[in-house]
């Protein structure tokens, strides 16, 4: 198995003494050749060049970066529009330019998912915050008149998590339930159920929540996804998302937080998207790399993923007759500890929102994520690692 001293040796030395090119592929489906002479030393672009050749080694890191994804959110036709829609100066505004905020849109429910293996079950309480942080959240909510799902596989027994939720008042539903005469959605459960089955949760959790919300609406929470504090005239939008920086300064539509009417054309399209690569088994990525890393559910079925899709909906002019507004994570106030010293920063939008019968409008929501990692599993990236598919590359590797 090559290391990574052995790879750095190999290409350097091809990159010297032989001006050796491997393919890159700049574009997604558009490889291009360029010479790694100049810049093998540099390590986030060598990683690009020998993942992209199916010279498996660290994918996930690739995948990251700022060099890969803002060229792949690029090349899927995100671009300064996307930009300055998202950009809060534009956002701030976004209860002026509301079409109707005197009717409830959004359903009052918050929505959570959670999956297991159901030989060798994970609780809910078993992570870090756990039920402790969806129980700061139910306080929240409550004040509000929310009530509470938690989608579960049917096979799992998940005793404890069952018995809690139980307790503080969160209804148990099982998947399955999804299921009726939507055909869309019975393939997506139908998908979800094959995911759960190949133990790529991460995935599995992202198709869900998207079935969740487009059929019956709500808010979608993380579990480890806090509110704080809450506002109802929220509930008047069309739908509300949030904004994470990821590598490279772009905001990208998180997944972690989904606010919605039922029948969000957005989330519409991003089923039928990854409906169409599943059944059609279409790669997200011409490495092979990439694909069996365990985050190919960034850019498969989670934010990169609903980011290209929001993209899309603002390019077709949807988005000019609905009300929604995209919280930005920058947007901080250190007003939140609830005891806990992680919790000093919480992501708040406490700014000047103004309403058109009040400028001086501040909405009051504070919530935070506290990404635990309950999904990650790296395993298959070490799986992969050395692995050399290309005979040409074994042979240019091995002269």
């Amino acid at each position: 198995m090559l290391d990574l001293l052995a790879i750095y040796i190999v290409l350097a030395g091809l990159a010297i003494k032989n001006k050796t090119s491997l393919q890159h592929e700049n574009k997604i489906n558009n490889p291009q050749i360029r010479s790694i002479s100049g810049d093998f030393l540099d390590y986030e672009n060598l990683l690009h060049s020998l993942n992209y050749n199916n010279i498996c080694l660290r994918g996930g890191s690739t995948m990251l970066s700022s060099l890969f994804l803002n060229q792949f959110l690029e090349e899927n036709g995100v671009d300064d529009d996307y930009v300055r829609n998202t950009d809060w100066s534009y956002q701030k505004d976004a209860f002026l330019r509301a079409k109707d905020l005197n009717e409830i849109k959004i359903p009052k429910v918050i929505q959570y998912v959670w999956f297991t293996n159901p030989l060798k079950e994970k609780e809910l309480l078993d992570y870090a915050g756990g039920m402790s942080d969806i129980e700061t959240t139910v306080a929240t909510m409550n004040q509000h008149g929310f009530s509470y799902n938690l989608w579960v596989n049917g096979e799992a027994k998940l005793t404890k998590t069952r018995q809690y939720a139980q307790k503080i008042g969160i209804t148990i539903r099982e998947i399955d339930e999804l299921r009726g005469d939507d055909i869309l959605s019975n393939q997506a459960i139908d998908i979800v159920q094959e995911y759960i089955a190949a133990k790529r949760f991460a995935e599995a959790s992202d198709l869900a929540r998207l079935v969740i919300v487009h059929r019956f609406g709500g808010v979608y929470l993380d579990g480890d996804n806090v509110v704080f504090q809450y506002d109802p005239l929220l509930n008047n939008l069309d739908f509300f998302f949030f904004a994470h920086p990821y590598a490279g300064g772009s905001y990208n539509i998180e997944n972690a937080m989904i606010a919605s009417a039922p029948n969000n054309y957005i989330l519409h399209n991003m089923l039928l998207d990854i409906l169409d690569r599943k059944l059609n088994k279409k790669k997200v990525f011409q490495s092979e790399c990439l694909n069996r890393s365990f985050l190919i559910a960034f850019y498969n079925t989670g934010p990169i993923r609903l980011t290209i899709s929001y993209n899309k909906a603002l390019k077709e002019g949807y988005l000019d007759s609905k009300s929604y507004i995209v919280f930005h994570e920058w947007l901080y106030k250190d007003d939140c500890l609830e005891g806990r010293q992680e919790y000093q920063r919480c992501f708040s939008l406490d700014r000047n929102t103004p309403l058109p019968n009040d400028k001086n409008y501040q909405i009051k929501f504070i919530t935070r994520h506290f990404p635990t990692g309950a999904w990650s599993d790296p395993s298959p990236d070490r799986q992969s690692y050395g692995r050399l598919p290309d005979s040409q590359l074994n042979e240019l590797l091995e002269t």
